[in-house]
């Protein structure tokens, strides 16, 4: 599942991200930045997981439990954002446009690999 499109998605989340940042913020901020991104990249590995089942099965129950699944991996996602501003982070705005954007980006790739893939 790590192929072009997800190349291009690193690419469009880091340069989008950092120039996003920069207009928001007036600085750079790599540490939380990275943080952000290593959050998206972790949520695009758990991605791999369960959708390399799916494309596997092609069935129409491993396509709901996919569903149910990335549901889930969402939910997870928003969990940490939360408990991660509930700690007090002191500029918590980069690593949540780097998290956002990345989940995004890598969420374009997902489903364009699936598409390409599966139809």
């Amino acid at each position: 599942m790590i192929n072009r499109y997800f190349a291009v998605s690193v690419v469009v989340c880091v340069a989008g991200s950092t120039m996003l940042v920069l207009a928001t913020c007036d600085a750079l901020y790599l540490r939380e930045q990275m943080m952000g991104w290593a959050l998206a990249v972790a949520n695009v590995f758990i991605a791999v997981v369960i959708n390399r089942r799916a494309m596997v099965a092609k069935r129409k129950a491993a396509a709901t439990a996919t569903l149910v699944l990335n549901g889930m991996r969402l939910l997870l996602l928003i969990l940490v954002l939360f408990l991660v501003r509930l700690s007090g982070m002191a500029n918590f705005q980069p690593f949540l446009i780097a998290a956002v954007m990345g989940y995004g980006c890598f969420m374009f790739s997902e489903v364009l690999t699936i598409y390409k893939t599966c139809l």
